[in-house]
């Protein structure tokens, strides 16, 4: 105690201003230093230009009361950024005994003796209004079994003994979604759930699109021999660190009166990228198509890329690709908003699979399923229930550059039947993927529609019920006072009367 209260006297008279010994305001100067030392951590930049910035203001903002006495250089600054990370953290533990909240988890990549597992809580702030995503703790874990679901558990079930904060205020776990996240024993999920059965576990959904992509990917590849993710990255990495190779296609470019841009990097681990590779490899495919088939290299890479741009109907894989993945990509970015969700997610999700059934099952087959089952999880996709191959979605610039070069005599009828098999394939991959995996079935997801202003009066008493239920641990008062539950149908009922 004696050592805290020290080092907390050291730093008070650390950032007072001498005229200021017994003031009580606080000095614009000391303002001007926090602001900008939470500036340097917003912006994730070096705590170094902290010292740049203070010879900045000091010699441009002369007879300024908050220049006066600026002084933050990088040493400062690192002493701030500490005190004040210890009075936030400080606040949040505090509200984490008092409020419910929910808590994400994820691991590093495995490059030094400690691996970390940072863990970030969501949970409403009531000085701002909003539900918000705050920094819990960095959360460090060494020894030979830091991978393990006992040890992670371990030590996030410490952190919160620490801080004296209860598992009954768990709302929600976010994971990914591997065995030792979410798997039905020997998980955290399982070790959680052991702690207090109610809290919802999500798996990563995002994770669950990325996914269902590749498993589309790899089921076209099996039909048509084109595998996009190779072709990506034999892309990008024959011309990444040549400016003599980057310099040869620009001049190719110039000549098939195209923009020269560089090719973008193709990441495995995040599929959905592969948007901006395609767009990209689109927009100066007639140039990339001019340089491989010109130029001439012994690489192993080149000889790939030269087979694969010799074949007319590698474009058309391109296209359709292009076309595809937009809906996958659309939905990723719903998924990452920064705002709540969860009263959204089982609507769109529907509509997404929706979307995904469409382009390749015939639409009355879904129309009659939807308005049978009221979902489309158990829609029937076998071969009967397809559309004929004219009808598979394919873009139309892919359909149209596809006839193009049929009547032109470039492909035959053999190339045309593979590709359609590779895109029927690739759909019936990526909606079996998400069917399975997607928690279309998940009771919060369905009851908190409710809380959709627009899908008020199609909701129910019922509802509000099934959510109370879900979250029975943290509104066990509301649940077993009668009372309670009056009062909440009065509200319901007075929130379905609102006008707009």
């Amino acid at each position: 105690m004696n050592n805290k209260a020290a080092t907390s006297s050291s730093l008070r008279k650390f950032l007072r201003k001498p005229a200021e010994e017994d003031a009580t305001t606080v000095h614009p100067s000391i303002q001007a230093e926090v602001k900008m030392a939470m500036m340097i951590v917003h912006h994730k930049t070096f705590f170094n230009l902290s010292d740049h910035l203070t010879r900045l203001v000091n010699s441009e903002f002369q007879g300024s009361a908050a220049a006066e006495n600026f002084a933050c250089g990088r040493t400062k600054t690192s002493a701030i950024i500490n005190c004040l990370g210890n009075k936030f953290k400080a606040e949040l533990v505090e509200d984490m005994k008092k409020f419910p909240f929910s808590f994400m988890i994820d691991g590093s990549n495995d490059t030094g003796i400690a691996k970390m597992y940072p863990i970030t809580v969501r949970i409403y702030d009531v000085n701002f209004n909003r539900v918000m995503t705050k920094f819990f703790d960095m959360n460090l874990i060494e020894g030979s079994t830091s991978g393990t679901a006992a040890t992670i558990f371990q030590h996030v079930d410490a952190l919160f003994q620490k801080y004296e904060i209860s598992w009954h205020s768990v709302t929600g776990l976010g994971v990914d979604n591997t065995n030792v996240n979410i798997g039905a024993h020997d998980s955290i999920k399982s070790r959680v759930l052991g702690k207090e059965p109610n809290v919802f576990v999500a798996g990563c959904p995002c994770h669950m699109l990325h996914n269902a992509a590749a498993k589309g990917a790899t089921a076209f590849a099996d039909a048509t021999g084109f595998d996009l993710e190779d072709h990506c990255v034999d892309l990008f990495y024959w011309f990444d660190k040549s400016t003599k190779r980057k310099g040869i296609l620009k001049e190719y470019c110039e000549f098939c009166d195209t923009d020269y841009q560089a090719v973008v990097k193709y990441v495995s681990v995040r599929w959905l990228c592969l948007e901006r590779c395609l767009d990209r490899e689109l927009k100066k495919y007639h140039a990339l198509k001019s340089y491989f088939l010109s130029e001439h290299e012994r690489d192993n890479r080149f000889k790939r890329l030269n087979e694969s741009f010799q074949c007319p109907m590698s474009e058309i894989y391109l296209m359709f690709f292009h076309s595809a993945i937009a809906l996958l990509t659309n939905f990723n970015r719903f998924l990452q908003r920064e705002d709540p969700l969860i009263y959204l997610m089982h609507a769109q999700m529907e509509k997404f699979l929706n979307k995904l059934a469409v382009k390749f099952t015939r639409p009355e087959k879904v129309m009659e399923h939807k308005q049978k089952f009221g979902t489309l999880k158990t829609l029937d996709i076998s071969l009967e229930n397809q559309k004929a191959d004219e009808n598979l979605s394919v873009g139309l610039v892919t359909r149209g550059q596809l006839r193009k070069l049929l009547n032109e005599g470039d492909v035959d009828i053999c190339d045309v039947d593979k590709f359609y098999d590779g895109v029927r394939r690739f759909y019936i991959a990526a909606f079996t993927y998400c069917t399975k995996w997607l928690p279309l079935d998940n009771p919060l997801f369905k009851n908190c529609v409710f809380i959709d202003f627009n899908e008020r009066n199609k909701c129910s008493m019922d509802n509000v019920e099934g959510v109370l239920s879900s979250l029975g641990h943290i509104h066990r008062d509301v649940i077993n006072n009668p009372r309670a539950m009056d009062t909440l149908e009065e509200e319901f009922l007075v929130y379905q009367a609102m006008s707009e």
